[in-house]
């Protein structure tokens, strides 16, 4: 067959076009594909053109080639042999020229077509007889230098069924063996290539090729297309390989059922295929394994991402860092599996599969990208394609792959699983199927027919609720998510964690004199107040998953009792263990609550720990993997000294005032003090020159004189000043001239101090001389490039002293003694470095001869961050202690870069005598008020504490006689409160009580307030004197008395007397109803004979003045006063025989009566507004 005149003949089997996307022609569906391809490189596809009239054709009997033309001019024919269908029926058909490799991938109407010849390799995308061509050499690769990841295998929560690993092998004896690979496709795979049949035929296309490059490197590898799922991830192809990558974990929620199906079916690889995505950098990206030849983990799946539209070899490429291969010797790497596996290069001719195009060449002199793996058996353009593995720069990565076959394809065994995958990852509920008891958490997973109706049910872990499901059911009810299997599911239930907030574990745990530590995932308790066995709140331990720790550690202090409750749900087959002085009982994973009883014997022993400690490497935990303790009570021993604490720093001691063994602390001591009840007072007493600062621990505040009670451990520390005390890193900085640098001494010791005497400026540093066999120790960190230099002066014995620093972790011993100030100066190179000055003095005499003194430290690179904490306390007065070296009462800078990354340091907030803590502000929020923290998780932090003062009510109440107020009011603890009384008219101040309080007028002050009070107030009414007078024609014979005393607005009781004949008694000088005064009242009398006689009557509801009778002489007034009873008004017309009147107001005066007469009066009652506008609308009618 004449190779020139050949042309490639496939006949296609048109389908209905309306299959395209969105009713698209193909000859549009190629143009998109075409502008894809173009957009994915920087530079144009030169060979990229759409083919028109290919003559392309497709014969069932026998699919042939003819003469079809190349645009590099060759022509080829050829008879296609089928060669296998892939799991989604994608067909591959093969031929063997003279002129090259020709294969066709084939599904449906759509198909790939690659012909490799000698300088090219050609790709024809056609659809429907539309067909479009380019090389595919001029792809750029787009592997960057870190495609090979090492990443966390994501090894816990896996399905419960994973598989059993298989036998591992460590050779093989040649024949081919086949590993397994699962390929994830998105929604914009089948947009890129307009339709699911071209993105499979690719998919096809791209597994070809490595098995093609697997044939050509003569290894006995096959990948094997297990299944091919649509996932629903990143529709609009935006996230890069990288992000990718890192999300194809179990617990993703796109990824974890793929990755669970590949596990429970024993699929080795797990890879991702989407289109290339703009400014990306990775054609391809893979987790690193088969580190040192070790066999695989059975329960970590191998995964791998490639851009589907880069080159055909870049899945080669990420499966090899799989396997073990890394890139290449001149790369600067050594192969992952053995040193020589790796790919090879020769300069501006080839590269292998692994190694980079790039460094073997430069712009425009780039060599070949060649489809082999790294040999020297095999031929690369007439070279050797390797280097023996025995050389120091070996490269064979066909021998390192052919040595591991049995390790590559037996990783796990093959299960056969149903059409359909349901994975649920699920932490944090029992998950059930099809009206099981939902018993499984973390990831669950069934396998299921096509088209079968599935019901998943989610049951929420204790300390949970459910929210909802997500996007993946097809229909929701309640905790019940319905679907309809076709390929793979991964439906997520959302679910809230349920605890309160702002209550200390202290409150919760209902103590206060037991020390409570929290283990791993401290920030992982919660405050429970639904599973509660004493007061109102238990403290719920972390959800522990497989290989979980979770501990809490309660310490007590002196001799006693110590309970708690407790109560567990993990499981019977897991066990629980509280450790009490290094000795396990285990207490069974599933009890309700349960109170535990510990004796404390240890007197003479400040802290005695008791943890409970929950460990499982149980896969499938059942019960709410968790357990709550509540009710903590330690019982101190009645009859035992209780051990006390004290720690002075700076330059003062603390003095025990209590009888009968008063004594002196003047660094740290640890006491057992009688008495065993009572109280202990201390004393704070500084140096002579120095000041006291402030108490911590048991002792709060800065007045020098503390009480404590005596029932119980406490610890207390005392802070002073001191002209050489513990400095602080910004001291040490401006004494060694360099305030951009930090310095970090060691913790707990007066170890640095200052002289005047120095090298640059006007003090140094020198090391203590205070005590023998000590060694001192500062630190400090910078970064950059640039000259480090010091001064330094050295006097001590330097056959037992020493004297040396650690740069960057090596040890350089400075000169044992010098004359005057000598200096060290180096040139560093661009990293982080660090630098630590030590001295050691290894007498036993303290001596002031000795001297290590160091000076003007100088850096011109870049400073680093602060190791260490800004320390500040806000609101009320209050200080913040560190554990227990530094104090704070206002703002602070501490350095903490002398510790190592794992040291812990705690923050207590202390505040004074009546404040209380609020709250942490900066890296310590959300704890409680000691924030435990590592040296590690400190760089440049802010740490704010938060005081308020503690506030008490005082109420005030008084009867009805009076007011008192404010009637509410917060009072600061530790003051008093003013209470002012006001009495109503009439009345005045009868008695006040309450809160301990004075009265002075009407200001009552109560005494300095400590707790919750009551001011009560009691007002009675005024008093007066009321006189009568009955004078010389009345005579009392009862009723009330003549001098009487009565209270404000009440009336006087009237006498009962008899009047002298020929005298008629007409009235009272003046009311007494409403008695608001003092009051003589006097009787008047009227004589008889010869008067003329007046009868005065009143209506009801009113009432006169005079007596109804009066007696007057002819000729003469009568004045009348009518008082109407509230609501009634006085008639002005007044009946009778008397002549008429005149009003005055309610006065009523009658003039010149001259004969005997009656006069009537009336009231009549006050009409309402409403009332006259109902009888005005009747009127109006």
């Amino acid at each position: 067959m004449d190779a020139i005149m050949l042309r490639l003949i496939v006949a296609l089997v048109f389908l209905c076009f309306c299959a395209f996307a969105q009713g698209q022609t193909p000859t549009e569906s190629i143009a998109k594909i075409k502008q894809r391809l173009q957009a994915s490189t920087e530079k144009p596809l030169e060979s990229l053109q759409i083919i028109s009239g290919t003559g392309l054709s497709y014969q069932t009997a026998q699919p042939a080639l003819h003469n079809f033309k190349l645009p590099s001019g060759v022509l080829l024919k050829a008879e296609l042999t089928r060669q296998h269908a892939d799991v989604n029926g994608v067909a591959t058909l093969t031929a063997n020229t003279s002129q090259g490799k020709i294969r066709v991938n084939k599904r449906g109407n759509t198909s790939i077509t690659t012909i490799s010849t000698d300088q090219h390799r050609w790709k024809i995308l056609s659809i429907a007889g539309e067909s479009l061509i380019y090389d595919d050499y001029e792809l750029p690769a787009r592997i960057a230098e870190d495609d090979a990841i090492m990443m966390d295998p994501h090894t816990k929560s896996l399905p419960v069924k994973t598989p059993t690993k298989s036998a591992d092998a460590t050779s093989n004896d040649g024949t081919s063996k086949t590993f397994d690979a699962v390929i994830l496709y998105t929604q914009a795979t089948i947009d890129y290539y307009e339709g699911e049949d071209l993105a499979l035929a690719r998919i096809a296309d791209i597994v070809d090729t490595t098995n093609e490059i697997y044939a050509d490197s003569t290894i006995p590898l096959i990948m094997n297309l297990h299944k091919t799922f649509l996932i629903d991830y990143d529709p609009e192809n935006k996230k890069t390989s990288f992000e990718a990558l890192n999300e194809m974990h179990p617990e993703s929620p796109y990824f974890g059922a793929a990755y669970a199906y590949a596990l429970e079916a024993g699929v080795d690889y797990l890879i991702t295929m989407r289109p290339f995505v703009s400014n990306d950098g990775y054609c391809g990206l893979a987790r690193a394994a088969g580190m040192n030849n070790e066999p695989y983990d059975p329960e970590v799946v191998n995964i791998s991402h490639t851009s589907i539209s880069c080159s055909d070899f870049t899945n080669a490429h990420e499966l090899g860092h799989n396997m073990g291969l890394a890139h290449s010797y001149k790369q600067g790497e050594e192969g992952y599996a053995f040193p020589y596996a790796r790919g090879y290069g020769k300069q501006h001719d080839f590269v292998t599969v692994m190694a980079y195009v790039p460094s073997f060449g430069e712009q425009g002199n780039y060599p070949e990208k060649l489809y082999k793996f790294s040999s020297p058996d095999l031929d690369c353009n007439g070279s050797p394609c390797g280097i023996n593995h025995t050389q120091i720069d070996g490269a064979d990565a066909v021998r390192a792959l052919s040595t591991r076959v049995d390790k590559l394809t037996e990783i796990r065994d093959l299960t056969v699983l149903k059409d359909s995958y349901v994975a649920v990852n699920s932490p944090y509920a029992r998950i059930g199927f099809n009206g099981q008891t939902p018993t499984c958490s973390g990831i669950c997973t069934q396998d299921f027919d096509i088209d079968t109706d599935v019901t998943v049910t989610a049951e929420p872990l204790a300390g949970f609720e459910f929210i909802k499901w997500g996007e993946q059911c097809d229909s929701i009810s309640g905790k019940q998510c319905q679907l309809t299997t076709n390929a793979l599911h991964g439906p997520t239930p959302e679910l809230q964690e349920v605890y309160v907030e702002g209550v200390a574990k202290e409150v919760a745990l209902d103590t206060d004199e037991v020390d409570i530590e929290l283990g791993y995932f401290k920030d992982q308790w919660r405050v429970d107040e639904q599973t509660v066995n004493v007061g109102d709140y238990s403290l719920r331990s972390p959800y522990i998953n497989e290989n979980g720790l979770v501990s809490l550690t309660m310490k007590v202090a002196g001799k006693g009792k110590l309970k708690f409750w407790l109560k567990t749900s993990f499981g019977k087959e897991n066990n629980l263990a509280l450790r009490f002085l290094g000795s396990p009982i285990q207490v069974n994973g599933e009890t309700g609550w349960t109170q535990y009883s510990f004796d404390i014997d240890r007197e003479f022993v400040a802290i005695t720990p008791l943890t409970i400690e929950l460990f499982t490497d149980n896969a499938n935990i059942s019960g709410d993997h968790r357990f709550w303790v509540d009710g903590i009570k330690f019982i101190p021993d009645p009859d035992s000294n209780k051990p006390v604490t004290l720690r002075s720093s700076g330059a003062g001691s603390i003095e025990i005032q209590t009888e009968p063994y008063p004594t002196t602390c003047n660094n740290t001591c640890d006491l057992y003090p009688e008495p065993v009840s009572g109280t202990h007072t201390f004393a704070a007493i500084p140096e002579e020159g120095e000041s006291f600062i402030g108490w911590g621990g048991a002792c709060r505040g800065t007045e020098p004189e503390c009480v404590v009670s005596a029932d119980r451990y406490q610890h207390a520390y005392a802070y002073f000043t001191r002209s050489q005390s513990l400095l602080t890193s910004a001291d040490i900085a401006k004494v060694l001239d360099n305030e951009e640098l930090h310095f970090y001494p060691s913790r707990y010791s007066d170890e640095w101090q200052v002289q005047n005497d120095s090298s640059a400026g006007s003090t140094s540093l020198k090391a203590s001389t205070q005590s023998g066999f000590a060694s001192y120790t500062l630190k400090s960190y910078f970064e950059g490039e640039g000259r480090l230099s010091f001064d330094y002066k050295v006097q001590h014995e330097s056959d037992i002293d020493s004297f040396y620093i650690f740069l960057n972790g090596q040890q350089v011993l400075l000169e044992g003694n010098t004359d005057g100030w000598a200096t060290f100066s180096r040139e560093l190179t661009e990293r982080e470095h660090s630098i630590a000055w030590y001295v050691d003095y290894k007498t036993s005499e303290s001596s002031n001869e000795r001297l290590v003194a160091i000076d003007n430290v100088q850096w011109n690179g870049e400073p680093a961050p602060l190791i260490g904490a800004r320390l500040k306390v806000m609101g009320a007065q209050g200080a913040i202690r560190v554990d227990p070296s530094y104090y704070c009462r206002n703002q602070c800078v501490i350095g903490l870069g002398g510790l190592s990354d794992i040291d812990n340091v705690t923050f207590f907030a202390e505040p004074d005598p009546y404040v209380e803590f609020v709250r942490w502000e900066g890296i310590c929020a959300d704890q409680d008020s000691h924030c435990k923290l590592t040296a590690g998780d400190l760089e440049d932090s802010q740490v704010t504490a938060v005081f308020q003062d503690v506030t008490y009510t005082v109420t005030a109440s008084a009867n009805e006689g009076g007011h008192a107020s404010p009637q509410r009011q917060q009072v600061t603890a530790g003051t008093s409160a003013d209470v002012t009384l006001t009495p109503l008219v009439g009345h005045q101040i009868a008695d006040t009580w309450g809160c301990d309080g004075s009265l002075s007028e009407r200001i009552y002050t109560t005494a300095a307030i400590f707790e919750n009070c009551a001011v009560k107030a009691e007002f009675e009414k005024l008093e007066y004197q009321v006189s009568f007078d009955l004078g010389e024609y009345g005579e009392r014979t009862g009723g009330g008395e003549l001098e009487q005393i009565v209270q404000w607005g009440e009336s006087a009781e009237v006498p009962e007397f008899s009047v002298t004949d020929g005298w008629h008694f007409a009235g009272w000088s003046q009311p007494f109803e409403d008695i608001t005064a003092n009051a003589n009242i006097s009787a008047t009398y009227q004589e008889v004979e010869g008067a003329i006689r007046v009868e005065l009557t009143v209506s009801d509801n009113a009432s006169l003045s005079v007596e109804p009778l009066q007696y007057i002489k002819e000729g003469d007034s009568l004045s009348v006063t009518v008082n109407p009873d509230p609501g009634y008004r006085i008639n002005q017309k007044v009946a009778g025989s008397c002549p008429t009147g005149e009003w005055e107001k309610n006065q009523y005066t009658i003039a010149n009566i001259t004969d005997d007469c009656d006069a009537k009066f009336s009231v009549t009652p006050v009409l309402k507004s409403g009332s006259l506008l109902l009888i005005l609308a009747t009127e109006g009618q």
